[in-house]
């Protein structure tokens, strides 16, 4: 099926495109909301500027698409292949994304505030300036990672991990941190007021000049970690 076809169907009221096979079609600028694109082949799409709001994509294979400054508002994205995808100023906000697929994606500047990311795959992506505030990010693999400045405010990460992630003043305040390791990691500036830190892993992670105000950090893992010139209040 090629972009006219889709749009035509669109058109006509259709919404229903499960499992259609999309590789390499030109969307950009579409207006596409609640369109039905469970298990459809998206791989290399291009999608800039897209109004996606509330689509259905779960268990699409959207490897290596374009969805710079997409609308996916409210859009379930559950178990989606997004790798190597570049979603740079996306709006995710409040999209369900549960064990999706970012591996090595670009979310620079992205908004994924109150989204479900439960147990999703974000290694070695960029979130650079992404805002995630109140996102559920329970069991999430972050590693290796580029967070340099995102919002994690109220976000939930129990359990997550962000082992060798780079993590500079990023913002983690109130942020629920329950047995989530973040090993190796750089949090230099980082705000850690108010976090949740039980269980924590900050092993060899580097602390320097970070926020720590209403902290308890008794039942974090502290071994090597580097806390010059912390600020507690």
């Amino acid at each position: 099926m090629d972009a006219n076809q889709l749009l035509e169907r669109y058109a006509a009221g259709e919404r229903d495109f499960h499992e259609a096979i999309l590789r390499d079609v030109n969307l950009e600028g579409a207006i596409l909301p609640d369109i039905n694109l469970i298990n459809a082949d998206l791989r290399e799409a291009y999608l800039k500027n897209t109004d996606l709001r509330g689509a259905k994509l779960g268990f699409a294979n959207c490897r290596g698409a374009n969805l710079n400054e997409s609308n996916l508002i409210g859009a379930n994205l559950i178990s989606v292949d997004l790798s190597w995808a570049s979603l740079i100023l996306a709006d995710l906000s409040w999209a369900n994304l549960y064990m999706a697929i970012l591996k090595g994606s670009n979310l620079i500047g992205t908004n994924l505030i109150g989204s479900t990311m439960q147990s999703a795959n974000l290694t070695d992506s960029k979130l650079i300036a992404a805002d995630l505030q109140a996102a559920d990010l329970q069991d999430a693999n972050l590693s290796g990672s580029n967070l340099t400045g995102a919002k994690f405010i109220r976000a939930n990460l129990e359990r997550a991990r962000l082992i060798e992630s780079k993590l500079m003043g990023a913002n983690f305040k109130g942020a629920n941190l329950k047995d989530a390791s973040l090993r190796n990691s750089n949090l230099h500036l980082a705000n850690l007021s108010q976090a949740i830190l039980i269980g924590t892993d900050l092993s060899e992670a580097i602390l320097c000049e970070a926020w720590l105000e209403g902290v308890n950090l008794d039942q974090a893992i502290l071994e090597d970690t580097i806390t010059a010139f912390v600020r507690m209040s």
